[in-house]
């Protein structure tokens, strides 16, 4: 990247770091005056495992803790806090959980395509061989905290879709010298469209992240491009399919390519439930994995 390009990129950076911080001040402000504001807590599990193009295969789990509020009905707020375990630190499996994880937030099964966090999620570092230590070990620990922001500029009418712009902020609190994430800082935007037909739902939402540059790492900035359909069968249970992708996350990669069956069930009016399962649909994605998450609307 030349001199020219590299300021431009920290400039946006700078930019869309003190924007989400912004934001989610705002949004913590507006949540203590709003009447109607909605908190929500969510607690995941997720498993995931693949070889990610390397001879040896590594296992990861994910347990996120998200917390998410909802102050009226345009905006959305919500800090997740994950606990990461993978059986080695030949890749960074644990950041592709929190990137192509299942993410949380859910206020209500009918809103799963707009809600706190269902976007792209791919704001992690990337499935990146680490060389500089023993890799075989096992490593667990404290992943990185993530920060959302979503406003609704547009609701949805009879023909245009709804129109919600997210902003997310990566903080680098998980330990990049057991391989747990690049210890950096990454910026990410995205455009969710959404629009019912029926019982169908169906959204497609492209982003954008900048990732932070770590010594040793080879990563890029890249853009992602989500896409969904789900077909609500009764009050309270939704199925969907899921295409997640994007762009190379590093150096000499390939992009990543993953296909997931969801099932959202609302078993009461405060209580959500979502599973899924996924197949990686090239080398450099996980090769199958699951989650389930339960959330509590306070």
């Amino acid at each position: 990247m030349t001199e020219a390009g590299e300021q431009i990129n920290v400039m946006i950076k700078s930019i869309l770091k003190v924007a989400a911080v912004t934001i989610l001040a705002i949004g913590v402000t507006s949540a203590a005056e709003a009447a109607d504001q909605l908190f929500s807590v969510g607690l995941g599990f997720e498993f995931t495992s693949g070889s990610y193009g390397t001879p040896v295969r590594t296992d990861a789990v994910l347990v996120p803790v998200t917390v998410a509020v909802t102050p009226g009905d345009r905006a959305a707020f919500s800090v997740e806090i994950p606990w990461v375990r993978q059986s080695n630190s030949n890749v960074m499996a644990g950041q592709f959980l929190q990137m192509l994880g299942q993410q949380t937030g859910m206020a209500t099964v009918t809103g799963v395509m707009g809600t706190p966090g269902s976007g792209s999620g791919m704001t992690g570092s990337g499935t990146t061989s680490m060389t500089t230590r023993d890799t075989s070990k096992a490593q667990s620990g404290l992943g990185d905290i993530t920060l959302r922001a979503g406003y609704i500029i547009a609701k949805e009418g009879e023909i245009m879709p709804q129109i919600r712009p997210r902003l997310s902020l990566k903080i680098p609190t998980a330990d990049s010298d057991r391989g747990l994430g690049t210890g950096k800082f990454d910026e990410g935007f995205a455009v969710e469209f959404s629009k019912w037909f029926g019982d169908w739902q169906s959204f497609v939402e492209p982003g954008y992240t900048l990732q932070g540059k770590a010594s040793g790492l080879s990563l890029k900035n890249y853009f992602s491009l989500n896409g969904g359909v789900g077909y609500q069968l009764t009050d309270s249970f939704m199925p969907a399919l899921v295409i997640k992708s994007s762009t190379p996350l590093i150096e000499g990669a390939s992009g990543l390519l993953e296909a997931r069956l969801k099932l959202i069930y609302q078993a009461t009016s405060q209580v959500g439930i979502e599973g899924y399962a996924a197949k990686g649909m090239n080398s450099a994605t996980a090769d199958y994995s699951a989650g389930l998450t339960i959330y509590y609307d306070l």
